[in-house]
C-alpha cells in the first residue's frame, strides 16, 4: 500500500493490472497494486477474484487503503447492494476528480456497521448536485457523532 499511496499522491496513475494481482493472491502473497485497474475492470462489468480478507485486515489494523473499495469489494462478493455513495464515490476517484468532503466519514461509517447519521446523505446529495452547503448542516452532523 505505501506504494500505492505514494504513486496516489504523486497523482500518477497504476499501470498494475489485475492479472498480477490475481497472480499474487494465488500464491498466496500480499498484494500492494493494481487497485485502480481493479476498478475499472469492475466498471467494465467483469468479475475479478479480491483479497477481501486481506483488504478488510489492512483496513481494520489502520492502515491506509483507497476511500470506499473495501467495503465496496466486500459487498459485491457478497452478492450485496452497494452502500449509499460508494459507487460514485469510486467512479469519481477513478476519474480523476475530487471526492466530495463528508463522504469518505459516511463510508467509513458504512464500513465499520454504523448507523448513518441524519443530515449525512442529504449533504452529500447537495454537493453532488454543486448546490451550496446550509449553514449549520456541519455542526449538526458533528452532533450527532457526538451523541453515537
Amino acid at each position: 500500500m505505501t506504494d500505492l499511496i505514494a504513486r496516489q499522491a504523486a497523482g500518477l496513475r497504476f499501470l498494475v493490472g489485475v492479472t498480477d494481482l490475481i497472480a499474487r493472491q494465488a500464491a498466496g502473497l500480499r498484494f500492494l497494486v493494481g487497485v485502480t485497474d481493479l476498478i475499472a475492470h469492475q466498471a467494465d462489468g467483469l468479475r475479478f477474484l479480491v483479497g477481501v480478507t486481506d483488504l478488510i485486515a489492512r483496513q481494520s489494523d489502520g492502515s491506509r487503503i483507497l476511500v470506499g473499495v473495501t467495503d465496496l469489494i466486500a459487498r459485491q462478493a457478497a452478492g450485496l447492494r452497494f452502500l449509499v455513495g460508494v459507487t460514485d464515490l469510486i467512479a469519481r476517484k477513478a476519474g480523476g476528480l475530487l471526492i466530495l468532503v463528508g463522504e469518505t466519514d459516511l463510508i467509513a461509517r458504512q464500513a465499520a456497521g454504523l448507523p448513518i447519521l441524519v443530515g449525512e446523505t442529504d449533504l452529500i446529495a447537495r454537493q453532488a448536485a454543486g448546490l451550496p452547503i446550509l449553514v449549520g448542516e456541519t455542526d449538526l452532523i458533528a452532533r450527532q457523532v457526538a451523541r453515537n
